[in-house]
C-alpha cells in the first residue's frame, strides 16, 4: 500500500500516554500508562489511521482504547 501511495508516514507501535480530563493516568508506581498500538499512518486523503492486531480483545484493552477516544478524539482500529 505505500509503495502504491495509499499511505505514507508508517509508524511501528506508537505510544499514546493515556489521560483522563486531562489528567495524566497513573499506576500505583507512578509511572504513566500507555496504549501501544502496532501501526500508526496518513492514508492519501492525509487522514490518520491506528492500527491494532488484536487475536483476543481484553476489558483493559477495550477501556484504554475508550480513553483515547474520549480524550484524543480518534479511533483505533482493531484488526482481527
Amino acid at each position: 500500500m505505500e509503495l502504491a501511495g495509499e499511505i505514507s508516514d508508517i509508524i511501528c507501535q506508537p505510544r499514546f500516554k493515556l489521560t483522563a480530563g486531562g489528567v495524566p493516568v497513573r499506576y500505583d508506581s507512578g509511572r504513566q500508562a500507555v496504549y501501544v498500538a502496532d501501526f500508526q499512518y496518513k492514508t492519501a486523503s492525509g487522514s490518520r489511521v491506528v492500527e491494532d492486531v488484536k487475536g483476543y480483545d481484553t476489558p483493559l484493552s477495550k477501556l484504554k482504547r475508550a480513553l483515547i477516544k474520549a480524550e484524543c478524539g480518534f479511533e483505533i482500529v482493531i484488526v482481527r
